[in-house]
């Protein structure tokens, strides 16, 4: 409800306080999923959009707070980076015969506990294009990383 909110009257200048963030950055999928009735590929879908770096620089950039415009687009991306970490291990078990459950403790297991609002963001995104990784490993800082296939 606080996003519909949100995305329909936004303030007219965004502050890192004004963005109606997720409780926990390292359980948006999995907290949507037990909050919400979705396909689990249609809440990623959902929440990808809503959180893709690009799309919300698109919606809320022209009103965003000089002064907190980068911690906003920084938060922004890691959000983003959780989702699709959390994907990656969602999408593997739903592969297997596995429970809501089961699955949330998968992911709680490859993840950590968010970082604050303040705290220095991590930019982890590559500066070229990365050949498409068959797995990813997840880093104690809950940055994934993909595990490129060897060369025979």
């Amino acid at each position: 409800m606080a996003w519909r909110d949100f995305e329909r009257h936004p303030p007219r200048l965004i502050g890192r306080y004004h963005v109606p963030w997720p409780p926990r950055e390292d359980r948006i999928l999995t907290d949507w999923l037990q909050q919400n009735a979705e396909e689990p590929k249609r809440a990623f879908f959902l929440l990808s959009m809503r959180w893709h770096p690009d799309k919300f620089e698109q919606s809320f950039g022209p009103v965003l707070d000089p002064d907190d415009r980068h911690a906003i687009l920084q938060k922004v991306k890691r959000i983003s980076q959780s989702i699709n970490s959390e994907w990656c291990v969602l999408r593997r078990s739903l592969q297997g015969d596995l429970s809501v459950e089961d699955i949330i403790n998968q992911v709680d297991e490859a993840s950590t506990p968010a970082d604050t609002p303040d705290s220095p963001a991590a930019d982890t995104a590559p500066d070229h294009e990365v050949e498409e990784p068959h797995q990813v490993a997840i880093d104690s800082q809950h940055r994934y990383s993909p595990l490129l296939p060897r060369a025979p």
